[in-house]
């Protein structure tokens, strides 16, 4: 896989789709802050005029509305416990498919000088999809869209996971190893998880106005490398699925 870029000035895309499940109780502020983070990030790369616009998804037993769809990050305020309450079961799939036909209906969606960065943050599977469920070959169709837009070498899809191996993931949704991270799903894990993951996307955001406009390596390309074995690309030696 090679970086793609760009020709003109670019106009980026970003969206967090953030678990909103139960599990998520124990890492509710952390999590909050993972957005704030990477909201804070956007904004900064943005201070030039250039336009990165930002959208929130969450999800738990059913798809939430959007908090934020495609605003400048500057307009968007911080999120704050009252917007973020965790409880549910997890419609992974239908929260990335939602995001994803939104962003395919924009007016730029086409232009070859837009872009799409689509991360996710969850710490388990997938078990309560409706429209893209585990019955009806859900994550089959999900990866074979991410494959299909990935292609068009605008899109760049991430995921950082809990309690669930990289490679699976990569292998399902077609998502590159250098896309893809584990973290330990405590108070810390999940801080250095987002500090990490707010340094990758900046990096993105700095190579976007330079030309890229998709990449293969969002984590692996990332320096410092992250600061705990947890946060790496390797498979795990053991990871049970969360219940």
């Amino acid at each position: 896989d090679k970086e793609t870029v760009m020709s003109k000035k670019p106009t980026t895309h970003v969206a967090l789709i953030l678990d909103r499940s139960s599990s998520m109780s124990s890492i509710r502020e952390e999590a909050i802050g993972a957005f704030n983070d990477q909201l804070r990030v956007i904004r900064e790369e943005s201070e030039d005029g250039t336009p990165n616009l930002v959208t929130l998804t969450t999800f738990a037993t059913t798809v939430d509305d959007f908090q934020f769809f495609d605003e400048a990050p500057k307009q968007i305020p911080t999120l704050t416990l009252d917007r973020y309450q965790p409880g549910g079961s997890t419609a992974l799939l239908d929260a990335i498919m939602k995001t994803v036909d939104a962003f395919r209906k924009l007016p730029d969606a086409d232009d070859p000088d837009t872009s799409f960065l689509v991360a996710v943050i969850t710490d388990g599977e997938e078990n309560s999809s409706q429209e893209y469920s585990l019955r009806n070959d859900g994550p089959k169709r999900v990866g074979e869209t991410i494959k299909e837009l990935e292609a068009t070498q605008r899109w760049t899809f991430t995921y950082l996971c809990a309690n669930v191996d990289p490679t699976k993931i990569q292998r399902t949704l077609n998502i590159s190893a250098g896309n893809t991270m584990s973290f330990t799903a405590d108070r810390s894990g999940t801080v250095a998880a987002s500090t990490f993951h707010s340094a990758s996307t900046s990096n993105y955001l700095k190579a976007r106005k330079m030309g890229l406009t998709s990449t293969p390596t969002f984590y692996s390309g990332t320096k410092p490398k992250p600061p705990s074995q947890d946060l790496t690309q390797r498979k795990p030696k053991s990871k049970k699925p969360k219940k």
